[in-house]
């Protein structure tokens, strides 16, 4: 059996009002589950329970527990709020009856109307043309090339990234497919006295959608670690495309000394 492409592993299952499943599949990422496979998942089933045309503009997730690629994931989706132009979702993800995730999602119905402000860009990051194709076996169907290293970690800190196979043209399908790209990196590694084992798993995550974007054309993301401390890192991505900003996000993650 060949592996899942990405498309695959957004397609769910509607299995009850507002509950989906995501299937079992090869392990893409050995046994361990990717969080930005379950974020999303968990994104394509509240984008699933609006109106055709609304579009998430911002997401904050909790990586509660660690899940499994060879399980299927089972997702509920609670409606907080419909408005007029804004839907509130909270999604929540179990495996095996165990929460592992949690996200609050916010969908707009318009995002055509009010001004645009670009935001400079002050730095023209390298083209990928050029570039060397980067291995990225837990990103099915993107085709990865790194424009910058950390001098000191070694560790990816900008990033190209495209679809290297045909995809719809759905909206939503091209912000999911951004948010499970989105935790791909981090721009950590072994700090000053810090091993690299000394980064661990993520705990919470949030993205905020600026403006549209297709997949199937280059995009970068940028990271930039911003605080370490109290067992915790903290950083920021930047992604564009074709100069502008699509996305933001912020992640946390565990950063400590690793057990002996």
């Amino acid at each position: 059996m060949s592996d899942p492409s990405l498309l695959d592993l957004l397609t769910l299952e509607q299995t009850g009002p507002d509950q989906f499943r995501a299937a079992a599949g090869p392990a893409v990422e050995h046994t361990h589950l990717y969080g930005g496979r379950v974020a999303a998942q968990a994104l394509v089933a509240a984008g699933s329970t609006v109106p055709t045309g609304w579009l998430p503009h911002s997401l904050h997730a909790y990586f509660l527990r660690a899940g499994r690629s060879d399980v299927p994931t089972e997702y509920q989706v609670i409606r907080d709020r419909d408005g007029r132009s804004y839907s509130a979702r909270r999604v929540e993800a179990r495996q095996d009856g165990q929460l592992l995730f949690q996200m609050l999602t916010s969908l707009g119905s318009d995002t055509s109307s009010g001004p645009d402000w670009p935001t400079p860009i002050t730095t023209e990051p390298v083209s990928p043309a050029g570039l060397e194709v980067f291995p990225t076996y837990h990103l099915p169907s993107v085709e990865t090339r790194v424009a910058a290293f950390h001098e000191q970690w070694g560790m990816p800190m900008h990033l190209w990234h495209r679809l290297a196979v045909p995809f719809p043209d759905d909206p939503l399908l091209h912000l999911a497919a951004l948010t499970y790209v989105s935790d791909s990196y981090n721009g950590f590694g072994s700090g000053p006295g810090q091993p690299a084992s000394g980064v661990g798993a993520s705990l919470d995550h949030a993205m905020w959608f600026r403006r549209p974007v297709r997949l199937d054309d280059w995009f970068s993301v940028a990271f930039e670690p911003t605080s370490v401390g109290s067992g915790r890192g903290l950083y920021r991505g930047t992604i564009r495309q074709d100069g502008a900003v699509v996305a933001d996000l912020d992640q946390e993650i565990v950063y400590r000394h690793p057990r002996v």
